[in-house]
């Protein structure tokens, strides 16, 4: 029997969080334009090996509480029982299952939502959690070194205030950097979002790019965090073909809150051409290098926040480099026999 719930009915578990998140401050969110994408996301597995502990999967679902974006109309479908949980620090929530070893294959998860994004314009209004530190310290991806210290200071030479830091690491890092799609003959990523691997291959897809980026503001003692999502690209609108992932950065300010940069989109426009005008026709985005720094699109979806992560409940393996998709374990090790297909079709106003 297949279940049907809504959000509002499905269980819900949430833990993870060691205080509360007061607010300090609510900045003013600054806004462009307004687009509603009706999407359907999509996670089958289809392979099963012996098991003699089972299987558990974590499948994503869009953050809520982002005034930029706002989620209605949340629906899952799975043939087997499931909990909604959710990370009280991140706020990252999962559709989370267990797969006994008798299922038939494929086990279909469906979520479906409707998806009303703001372009951000300098900030999204978002309150400061209590406590900053957590978006200070380094961790296995996003390393803050000596190397990323002095490379930082040399960055931001001659720089006073915060927003012309935040620039200057900007730029700095578009010129250090190639996104690997420029060349996929010869360019590639690490997969893990990986400072050192920027630093040393200078290249890597969006969680390189943000990870460096990150590394250097957490070195000038800028707090940030990376959020990851998906993309409604323009000419995938109404056709069955997998949106794939996309992740951005934020920066805190204390005058600002948190303010959005997408320096890896920005790479794809570093120098006009035929490229990058095919790339802002992909994704219906502006061919602009300098529109990321401070702003991002409303052609986007929101699902998960930070580095070296831990699911909800607990995966049985080691925290995960960043969670987009899903996540799926068979006898404790990670398992890829699944899928994941995003569609959507924009709602035209």
């Amino acid at each position: 029997m297949r279940t049907l719930l809504s959000l509002g009915t499905a269980a819900l578990l949430i833990q993870g969080c060691g205080g509360p998140h007061a607010v300090s401050t609510v900045r003013q969110p600054s806004y462009g334009e307004t687009r509603t994408f009706n999407a359907v996301d999509r996670f089958e597995i289809t392979e099963m090996p012996p098991l003699t502990k089972g299987m558990r999967a974590w499948f994503e679902l869009p953050l809520e509480g982002e005034s930029a974006q706002q989620i209605a109309d949340l629906k899952i479908e799975s043939p087997l029982p499931y909990q909604v949980t959710k990370d009280a620090k991140t706020g990252n929530r999962f559709v989370f299952l267990e797969v006994p070893p008798a299922s038939a294959l494929p086990v279909v998860v469906t979520v479906s939502f409707t998806d009303t994004r703001r372009e951000v314009m300098g900030t999204n209004g978002e309150a400061s959690p209590e406590s900053l530190d957590g978006y200070l310290e380094s961790d296995p991806y996003v390393v803050v070194n000596p190397q990323v210290r002095e490379l930082a200071a040399k960055a931001v030479a001659g720089k006073n205030t915060l927003d012309e830091k935040a620039k200057a690491l900007y730029d700095w890092v578009m010129g250090y950097m190639d996104y690997w799609v420029k060349d996929k003959e010869h360019l590639k990523a690490s997969g893990k979002g990986l400072t050192t691997y920027a630093l040393e291959k200078k290249t890597g897809n969006c969680s390189e790019f943000h990870a460096l980026y990150g590394s250097l503001c957490k070195a000038l003692g800028i707090p940030s965090r990376m959020v990851f999502g998906s993309m409604f690209r323009k000419r995938l609108d109404g056709k069955n073909e997998d949106q794939s992932y996309h992740c951005w950065l934020e920066y805190w300010s204390p005058e600002k809150g948190w303010v959005p940069v997408d320096v890896a989109f920005a790479d794809l426009f570093e120098k006009p051409g035929d490229f990058a005008a095919d790339q802002a026709d992909l994704f219906g985005i502006p061919n602009d290098k300098d529109y990321y720094f401070q702003k991002i699109d409303a052609r986007r979806v929101s699902f998960s926040r930070g580095r070296n992560l831990n699911l909800i409940p607990k995966q049985w393996g080691d925290p995960l480099p960043f969670f987009v998709k899903g996540y799926v374990e068979a006898d404790g090790k990670e398992h890829k026999g699944w899928t994941r297909t995003l569609t959507y079709s924009e709602v035209k106003r």
